[in-house]
């Protein structure tokens, strides 16, 4: 584990401490497998920042779902806390805009998972069938000519999984009410004229 990355530990922020001793108490209601949508309990209740997880917790899922595919599954309270006392938040420490996709990489570092990283979109397209799943991270909205337009609109990130016969991507946590995975006909269609923002691939998937 990298020096620079913090744990849980005495020092973590009150802020941080509170919603992990709130969290962890959730965290024995969840079921096993992946997590789907984010509006559905126990997760939504989980806490991040100053706000629930429902909220703004679509970039913890994403990694948290992506452990579990590389076997190497996370205690989600643990996990929050990672991100919150390692300042993964997007702009703001409350994580009212959720996390900074582009930060991910610190997470992955820290915990030594390999990892391709992408923020061009033709070039995530190019190189997507080298790993059986993998993390987007897009702008809600569709293509804007307006700069702020994308902001208003907030971001999403996703784990999927590729089919790598057909092409097909399974997408958890699409949206905030799903119970099952999206499939999509191709990564273009998942990701449509929407902002690219950062992709991950896992090379071992």
């Amino acid at each position: 584990m990298l020096c620079r990355w913090k744990v849980f530990s005495q020092g973590a922020s009150s802020r941080a401490a509170q919603n992990f001793e709130h969290n962890k108490t959730l965290c024995t209601k969840l079921g096993g497998g992946l997590l789907q949508g984010q509006e559905h309990e126990p997760v939504c209740s989980m806490r991040y920042g100053k706000y629930d997880m429902h909220h703004c917790g679509c970039e913890i899922i994403a990694v948290y779902n992506v452990m579990q595919l590389l076997h190497m599954p996370q205690d989600l309270a643990q996990l929050i806390c990672e991100f919150e006392v390692n300042k993964l938040a997007f702009l703001l420490d409350s994580a009212l805009f959720g996390s900074d996709p582009k930060k991910l990489r610190r997470y992955f570092d820290a915990h030594g998972v390999g990892y391709e990283y992408y923020t061009d979109r033709q070039h995530f397209y190019d190189n997507a069938s080298r790993s059986a799943f993998g993390i987007v991270g897009f702008w809600i909205n569709t293509y804007s000519k307006h700069p702020f337009n994308k902001f208003s609109s907030g971001l999403h990130t996703v784990a999927y999984t590729l089919d790598r016969q057909s092409g097909e991507v399974s997408v958890y946590n699409r949206y905030n009410g799903d119970t099952r995975a999206r499939v999509y006909r191709d990564m273009r269609e998942l990701i449509d004229d929407r902002r690219f923002i950062a992709g991950y691939l896992f090379p071992n998937g």
